[in-house]
């Protein structure tokens, strides 16, 4: 049997992240890469030892998945973003891999557990493959069979090949009971709430007696403690919600092939070689050689070359001439703003920088105002020559905490802002990176940006669409400036990844939040120097007359948002609840299965099967699938109407909980209105 290793790339990148922060590990061009290093560290190990013949690496996409759409609560603890440091090396992360040679799989609208489940299923059906999953999520464990195994990374360093018994040694259950284990005990990592009161002992003793959750409530007589039977009769709906939510699909639709020919691992040697030197990753430089011989050669070149060329994350854009100066300054004094106010009312252009207290723009508080012009003055080295220098100035206005310095308040600021608005001169340019976000906060105040601003992140989108299009991508991309990230102001409001605090800047201090925010002032300002200097005539007019000026029409139709009829929207929730339940009630008489939960592909699949309908197994465990295609082949066939109500039960469903449930949520109780963002900066073949 050939060897097929699925790699569970979300699971893994998070891990590896939060295993070795503490290192801070970056390449010598500033760009973290600590979380690079221990993905690559564990995938190289295994390589080395379990030789596999084929390797697919699985990755979440940024869309909601159907289990979040369903139960809003589900995942509700994870933080909505991932770490700042941890986005820089996501899409590194995936080049490495495709470097080595490795297929990529992601598809919206599922987990990269539904993904590894399916392609699982369909390896064993072929009974040609032995399957191995490198993850460190437990949940995998129930697609443990004769042929697949789950390869758990240790905390300790290496990892451990879990197959059927070492599943029942770890957890007390055996494979096809752990979904079933998550569904009464709950699992706090992902929300999903369980059975109050039942705790993991108790449903590893409940399964060892009734065997599966279905067969439990079937005999719920025969449990000896009154107050179990209590929790569980009162909780049904939720268990089975739960084992909903935890068990992973193996019937997703798959647009290749799993054959050795399509799945060969074959590394782009010099491309993959260049990476390691960038990064200066020694330890797999001289480790991955072992398994492929023919990196040596291209590490040899290019170690030996004094200058290698740069990464192709750099090459996109010429790189500048000169080096960044960058001065700072924290402004408390009213006199000084002013007079720095003066100052820029005579320049062509600056920039600003809005540091607030959320993303929301309308109720975030502004903490602070960032500025950023340029000055030249005479080099100390040779008077007769000037060198650029990037000043730029925070103005904290909100900062609130034990011992924070006398503050000018936000008023004042946003006025004298307005006289200098007033005094700006036809072609002097407010350069800002997104500026549909300071535009609608500054909207509040009466304050209008949208006459004499430009947007460098359009310029990066305008000059490749491909390229990521953040401040700090561009800062290291363009002038392999390392910006400190945000999680880096404050350590401590860090406590894992799933407790993870929200950042709040005003408990800050002043000099801290000065420094990042003026290099992101300074860094703005620097880059929108360099765009118009480098980017083509062409470029430049689609910058300037289409893409920036849209912007502002895009913002304004954020902030007028969509009137929904809510109250219309609500009876046509209720209708389809009613029309939901009669399909629920009709669906189960004909199926004479009482206890059934419709949500649950196992429980339909075992009931159309007793009913005589013929289904295709999916699994070794017994499932059998019931996704549209198969349903809408068997409507063809059944004359009794039990198929197309299942159909229209499903169809319905989504469209309550996707919809007329979700759109009412989404209304502001201010405004009444449905507030969406419309994006420029993207490219439609790459999720970011």
């Amino acid at each position: 049997m050939k060897k097929l290793l699925l790699v569970d790339g979300s699971n893994l990148s998070f891990r590896m992240y939060f295993a070795l922060e503490s290192t801070q590990m970056t390449s010598p061009k500033g760009q973290p890469s600590w979380a690079i290093f221990g993905f690559l560290k564990i995938l190289l190990e295994v390589f080395q030892k379990e030789s596999a013949d084929a390797c697919i690496a699985v990755f979440d996409t940024a869309e909601p998945n159907f289990r979040k759409k369903q139960f809003s609560y589900y995942k509700a603890n994870r933080p909505e973003q991932m770490p700042e440091a941890l986005a820089l090396q996501w899409p590194e992360i995936i080049r490495a891999l495709q470097l080595i040679g490795i297929k990529i799989v992601q598809k919206a609208g599922l987990e990269a557990d539904d993904l590894i489940g399916t392609i699982a299923a369909q390896a064993e059906l072929r009974n040609d493959w032995q399957t191995q999953i490198l993850t460190g999520d437990k949940d995998c464990l129930q697609l443990v069979s004769s042929n697949t195994s789950v390869l758990m990374p240790l905390r300790a360093g290496g990892y451990k090949n879990m197959n059927r018994e070492e599943v029942y040694a770890d957890l007390g259950v055996y494979p096809e009971q752990v979904v079933d284990l998550k569904a009464l005990a709950g699992d706090s990592s992902d929300n999903i709430k369980g059975v109050p009161g039942i705790g993991q002992k108790t449903a590893v003793k409940l399964l060892e007696e009734f065997n599966n959750l279905e067969e439990l409530y079937q005999n719920l007589h025969k449990v000896h403690s009154a107050s179990q039977v209590k929790k569980l009769s009162e909780n049904k709906q939720a268990a089975f919600d739960s084992q909903f939510l935890a068990r992973i699909k193996v019937d997703c639709e798959l647009d290749f092939s799993i054959t050795p020919e399509d799945l060969k691992i074959e590394a782009k040697a010099e491309e993959l070689a260049l990476f390691l030197v960038d990064y200066r990753l020694k330890n797999l430089q001289k480790k991955l050689p072992e398994v492929f011989p023919e990196l040596k050669s291209c590490l040899d070149k290019f170690n030996n070359e004094s200058s290698p060329s740069p990464s192709p994350i750099i090459k996109k854009i010429k790189e500048p001439s000169q080096k960044l100066q960058i001065e700072r300054e924290t402004v408390l004094e009213e006199k000084r703003l002013l007079e720095i106010f003066s100052k820029l009312k005579d320049l062509g252009e600056f920039s600003l920088d809005l540091e607030t207290s959320g993303l929301d723009t309308f109720s975030c508080q502004i903490l602070g105002w960032a500025f950023s012009w340029k000055e030249n003055r005479a080099k100390p080295e040779n008077k007769e020559k000037e060198e650029k220098i990037f000043k730029a100035a925070y103005v904290p206005v909100a900062h609130q905490y034990l011992g924070v310095p006398s503050q000018i308040s936000n008023t004042t600021v946003v006025e004298a802002f307005r006289d200098l608005l007033g005094q700006l001169a036809p072609q002097t340019w407010i350069i800002l990176q997104n500026a549909k976000y300071e535009y609608k906060i500054l909207k509040r105040f009466g304050l209008d940006l949208s006459t004499r601003s430009l947007d460098i992140m359009l310029a990066s989108y305008v000059e490749n669409p491909e390229n990521y299009h953040g401040l700090k991508r561009q800062a290291t991309r363009v002038f392999q400036y390392r910006m400190q990230l945000i999680e880096e102001l404050a350590q401590t409001e860090t406590t894992g990844r799933s407790k993870k605090k929200p950042l709040d800047l005003s408990k800050l201090d002043v000099e801290k939040v000065s420094n990042y925010a003026c290099d992101d002032a300074a860094l703005t300002l620097a880059l929108f120097e360099f765009y118009l200097k480098n980017l083509t005539f062409e470029l430049k007019e689609l910058w300037l007359k289409i893409e920036n000026p849209l912007v502002f029409v895009l913002a304004e139709m954020e902030r007028k948002g969509v009137f929904l009829d809510c109250r219309k929207l609500q009876e046509i929730s209720d209708e389809l609840g009613k029309r939901i339940r009669e399909l629920d009630s009709q669906i189960r008489e004909k199926l004479e299965f009482k206890e059934l939960n419709l949500s649950s592909t196992q429980q339909l699949g075992k009931a159309l099967k007793q009913r005589g309908f013929t289904l295709k197994r999916t699994t070794s465990s017994g499932n059998f699938s019931t996704n549209s295609e198969i349903l809408e082949e068997l409507a063809k066939k059944d004359q009794s109407g039990l198929i197309e109500k299942i159909i229209e039960f499903r169809a319905l469903s989504k469209l309550k909980s996707t919809y007329t449930e979700n759109l009412l949520k989404l209304v502001r109780t201010d405004t009444k209105r449905l507030h969406g963002e419309l994006h420029q900066a993207v490219d439609k073949t790459r999720n970011e």
